[in-house]
């Protein structure tokens, strides 16, 4: 604070270490205040990890509506080299019989050995007047008819690869295969280097299935674009192939693999698809043929809880986790008398007091006998806390799948991120929304934060003001002694002035 600073001339008095202490006595209101604003300020603290807290239950409550999170259907396969499978709620419990009679394939041809020595091979040459080649890939299937296989290629499938001549007027075999590669047309090239030095272009089909067979024929052109007879069939033509006619020696490229369906037999009912996974023969259930099987093996399809049980224990962690955080913030030790940090606050309480309501309510479209968290083994304890009872969950699982994913209101988030109307009834979205409430600006939380950071605001201008009375303060002080200081010196040089008189008056006398 500005004002005099030195010690008293006329009195003698230390008026400096008096006001001192006189304004540490007037500065009381400040130490007061500066307490108050660490009480808040460590209450803010403690309010603000609630928001953390809070989080963690909105968390639980999102990944309960995602019904992949709730599988609790389970398959038991008697050969998983051979066989696996994914289920879903809706697959049927029981037992299957299953044999793996063929894999689905795509088709693979690969050049003969010798045919070609170097990447760089002209397969059409410098001479030949072809400007560009053109490669059609037809795609269908091998038929066989009284012993006669022929091949019927679909019009609408057709692919067309067209390959310009380099500047030297060549088509390298490097060229073939970068221009099959270079679009999506169904088929793709490979370059293999073999033991004997020669070098193997390999084609294969995209996809499985004995529709996805491709044939392979060769055209030219010329510089104008019209079609071309070379006087000497480029090395180009080689490439040319029929899948119905594999046992043809004028092919100068190989079958590898013949493109094939798969075959399963389920319950003796043979089926054949296209693909190595077959989802569409039971509801519920996928198969992934993986090996081929000489006999047949056991599926087992049972009720399991332990999916539902893992999400519902992270929902009951959270809750237990908020409400050991309350318990501690608003708990008074009477022996200690230490108090929480949030000791009083009511709206802490309320956050509790809503919880348990909400977890109280029955949830699903009431139709059901799962109708309150304690039917799934979920209850409160004497401490406030939750438990989940594994057992009884278990039970409401294996009697009542679909009563207890009705409860949470779980839905198939690969079709919809929005929770559909029915599962707007349900747990899980209840409990997701209120959280959310309860995060949002203007919520509970934040409205408790708002409070706080406004009281700090008032301790703010309170100390303003305090400061500025104590500077009066300090000022009049100033003022009184220096008044005072002078008056003391006034009356010590009238003293001595008196004295001098009088000592005066009596020499004379």
């Amino acid at each position: 604070m500005a004002g005099i600073t030195a010690t008293g001339t006329g009195s003698g008095i230390d008026i400096e270490s008096l006001i001192t202490k006189l304004m540490d006595a007037e500065s009381t209101p400040l130490t007061k205040l500066d307490t108050k604003e660490a009480t808040i300020e460590s209450k803010i603290s403690a309010v603000g990890q609630y928001k953390s807290l809070v989080y963690d239950l909105k968390a639980a409550g999102t990944a309960l509506q995602d019904i992949e999170n709730l599988n609790g259907i389970t398959a038991t396969v008697g050969n998983t080299d051979a066989l696996a499978v994914v289920t879903e709620n809706d697959a049927a419990v029981g037992r299957y019989s299953v044999e793996v009679k063929q894999l689905a394939q795509n088709q693979q041809i690969v050049s003969d050995a010798g045919t070609y020595t170097s990447a760089s091979d002209a397969l059409v040459e410098s001479d030949s007047g072809v400007a560009k080649a053109v490669i059609s890939v037809n795609f269908g299937s091998v038929i066989e008819t009284e012993g006669v296989k022929s091949f019927s290629a679909d019009s609408t499938r057709l692919q067309e690869i067209t390959i310009s001549a380099g500047s030297d007027g060549e088509i390298t075999l490097q060229d073939v295969a970068d221009a099959i590669n270079d679009g999506d047309y169904g088929v793709t090239a490979s370059l293999i280097s073999d033991a004997e030095g020669s070098v193997r272009l390999a084609i294969s089909g995209s996809k499985t299935g004995a529709e996805n067979a491709f044939s392979i024929d060769v055209a030219y052109l010329d510089s104008a674009g019209e079609s071309v007879t070379p006087a000497t069939t480029p090395a180009l033509s080689d490439l040319e192939f029929d899948p119905s006619q594999t046992t043809n020696t004028a092919f100068s490229l190989s079958e590898n693999g013949t493109a094939q369906n798969s075959i399963m037999k389920l319950n003796g009912v043979e089926i054949t698809r296209d693909s190595n996974t077959i989802d569409d023969a039971v509801e519920g259930m996928a198969f992934d043929l993986k090996e081929v099987t000489t006999s047949a093996m056991t599926v087992k399809i049972a009720r399991d809880s332990s999916n539902i049980s893992t999400q519902l224990q992270k929902f009951v962690d959270a809750y237990n986790a908020l409400s050991s955080q309350i318990k501690t913030d608003t708990a008074y030790n009477a022996t200690t008398g230490t108090a929480g940090k949030l000791q009083g606050e009511g709206s802490i309480r309320s956050l509790q007091s809503q919880f348990r309501s909400l977890l109280g309510q029955a949830f699903g479209d009431g139709s059901g006998s799962i109708r309150t968290l304690t039917d799934l083994g979920i209850s409160f304890q004497d401490d406030g806390t939750l438990k989940l009872d594994s057992s009884k969950l278990k039970n409401a699982v294996n009697n009542n799948l679909d009563g207890v994913i009705e409860f949470i209101g779980a839905f198939d988030q690969s079709v919809s991120t929005s929770a559909p109307t029915a599962s707007q009834d349900g747990f899980a979205y209840k409990l997701e929304q209120f959280s959310k409430n309860l995060l949002a600006d203007g919520g509970l939380i934040d409205g408790k934060l708002d409070s706080l950071n406004n009281s700090i605001d008032d301790i703010d201008t309170q100390r303003e003001r305090i400061k500025q009375r104590l500077e009066d303060i300090e000022a009049r002080y100033r003022a009184k002694f220096t008044a005072m200081d002078t008056a003391v010196a006034s009356l010590q040089s009238l003293s001595t002035y008196v004295e001098q008189l009088l000592e005066m008056t009596s020499s004379s006398s």
